[in-house]
């Protein structure tokens, strides 16, 4: 069974960095611009939940779902990333179920999510997107 945590903003600097490491080298893409989320600047109007897989006592999976506190009957997920040497070991399906689970349970009834990545658009569509 995969052993999920998740975590609201704030969240801790040695964690942040984790993230933004393994987002940014996934994505080839800067989230300096996330700080102030993940500092907790947006809680009173989003609802940020991180979703990660550790193994071999590192993060090798995330997902990352935002709901506007707003309208909690949507949101957005993003961040799924595997790091490539735990891939096809199911932590993205993982996350991104349970993800969509606590959303839906939480009141939830759309969930966007998008991707130009053919191999994780499977996944995404094995879960019902």
């Amino acid at each position: 069974m995969i052993e999920i945590d998740q975590l609201e903003p704030p969240i801790s600097e040695e964690l942040i960095a984790k993230l933004f490491n393994l987002w940014e080298r996934t994505f080839a893409s800067s989230y300096k611009g996330f700080q102030s989320i993940m500092d907790g600047s947006e809680n009173f109007d989003n609802r940020d939940i991180i979703y990660f897989v550790r193994e071999e006592g590192e993060i090798s999976g995330t997902c990352h779902l935002t709901i506007p506190r707003s309208q909690i009957s949507l949101g957005g997920i993003g961040e799924v990333v595997t790091v490539p040497r735990f891939r096809r070991q199911g932590f993205a399906s993982a996350v991104c179920a349970h993800a969509r689970d606590n959303f839906i349970k939480d009141g939830g009834d759309a969930l966007f999510l998008g991707s130009t990545n053919p191999e994780a658009s499977r996944v995404y569509h094995r879960l019902g997107w």
